[in-house]
């Protein structure tokens, strides 16, 4: 009776790790987008962007648009290479590109140069990189284990680094230990205790 009851729900728990794994995965992912555009401004349609991880697992290709416009989905966090390729264009790359998890990066506007395509323009990105808003109201923050390690946490309360994520207001000085202090945050505007993602 019991393998009866659970061949019969057998389809229902399948669908419902697959929800939870789906789930887990969209939380954790992240997408990078960008335009290319000539020196005039005018944008390169079709010019070919190729995207790799610093440890080589990821190679990911796409095309732009008509507007110049490219973008990855759904990629995991790391640090990648974008690579930009047109013809009648010397070859762009971009190294240290820093997605971490559920960020929306841009690498903005790229300015392809006439050339070449043997011939390449290398950039390292810089500490600053984009936050698509225009696409989505979403912010996220990350806190990396240099900040971390170099940060001086009053009483070690791990609840001090929210005071670090851009749209956080802490009203609280978590002095004691645990979690008491919820009520005295308020995340995008939110109402004080009002924090359920919490």
């Amino acid at each position: 009776m019991c393998i009866n009851s659970l061949r019969k729900k057998a389809p229902l728990l399948l669908s419902l790790a697959l929800l939870l794994a789906v789930s887990a995965f969209a939380q954790t992912s992240a997408s990078l987008s960008g335009s290319v555009h000539d020196p005039q401004g005018g944008a390169v349609a079709g010019a070919k962007v190729t995207l790799k991880d610093a440890g080589g697992a990821t190679h990911l290709e796409t095309s732009a648009n008509n507007e110049g416009f490219y973008t990855f989905p759904i990629i995991q966090p790391g640090t990648y290479t974008v690579t930009i390729e047109a013809p009648g264009f010397k070859k762009f790359v971009k190294s240290g590109v820093v997605v971490n998890a559920s960020d929306r990066q841009s690498t903005g506007v790229t300015v392809l140069e006439i050339g070449d395509i043997s011939n390449s323009v290398e950039v390292t990105a810089d500490a600053a990189q984009l936050q698509i808003k225009t696409e989505s109201g979403e912010q996220g923050a990350a806190v990396n284990n240099q900040q971390i390690q170099n940060l001086a946490v009053n009483g070690r309360n791990y609840l001090d680094l929210l005071k670090l994520t851009p749209g956080v207001v802490v009203n609280a000085s978590f002095a004691v230990s645990g979690p008491g202090g919820f009520g005295n945050i308020s995340i995008g505007g939110m109402r004080m205790g009002k924090n359920s993602a919490i």
